[in-house]
């Protein structure tokens, strides 16, 4: 399935950091699988998929992206890499045995195996906290266009609603660990904001940040960031599914 990599925004750096966003030298965090990448002066927002049928779907600014390959060449590697000596090859020899050290290795239980299952709980590197984006809010006209050109260019359809279930007629489209949250608000398609999953809002206090409120999904809160922010599309901090 087609998985959001990157989502290119058009704002200052610091205008991030201010909110608590951990941003690099070179202008990007990582919020889960998907880059940030901020370039002051760019026009548009751009969300790039790896293994996108189509770029531009319903004129939106969601194009492909090959994932990159970690690490050097292959030849790189291997030119970069010592010749072995003597002493090099004695400390590379296996102590104890392999055959000794299965032997010591305590057989697997139930319960270790279980425990070996979990993933540990994420670490987020940023002061705020944030650990993913939740999804991405796209404005349109029709909401059953939109989403049906996201669909053909590789997205996953998971729901619709209208109201008065839901503020408007609206539809979720994933792309990997992505939602991209298709609105009917009018005007032409376009990226309009992003969510971010953010474990304790209420550790989040400053002028920038409205007050946390319930969110459209049950169970959840969300806290919005102020236009004096100076970003240019809206963003919001959201509690965790």
């Amino acid at each position: 399935m087609a998985a959001a990599r990157e989502l290119v925004i058009g704002d200052d750096p610091a205008a991030w950091q201010a909110l608590g966003f951990a941003v690099g030298d070179d202008g990007t965090f990582a919020l889960g699988g998907v880059r940030v990448r901020l370039v002051r002066g760019r026009a548009a927002v751009e969300l790039r998929i790896e293994g996108l049928d189509t770029d531009r779907p319903d004129g939106l600014a969601v194009v492909r992206v090959r994932h990159a390959r970690r690490g050097p060449p292959a030849a790189a590697a291997a030119a970069a890499r010592p010749e072995p000596t003597a002493a090099s090859a004695r400390a590379a020899r296996p102590d104890p045995p392999a055959a000794s050290a299965a032997a010591a290795r305590p057989e697997p239980t139930a319960a270790s195996a279980r425990a070996a299952r979990r993933d540990p709980p994420a670490v987020s590197p940023h002061p705020n906290g944030a650990t993913a984006i939740d999804h991405v809010v796209v404005f349109t006209d029709d909401r059953d266009r939109t989403a049906a050109a996201l669909a053909a260019a590789g997205g996953d359809v998971r729901r619709r609603g209208d109201p008065p279930e839901l503020p408007a007629p609206m539809a979720f489209v994933r792309f990997g660990e992505l939602v991209v949250e298709v609105a009917q608000a009018g005007g032409p398609a376009r990226i309009w904001g992003v969510s971010v999953v953010v474990p304790d809002l209420d550790a989040l206090a400053g002028p920038l940040l409205g007050a946390a409120r319930p969110a459209v999904q049950p169970g959840r809160r969300i806290v919005t960031v102020s236009r004096a922010a100076g970003l240019s599309l809206a963003v919001a901090l959201i509690t965790p599914r």
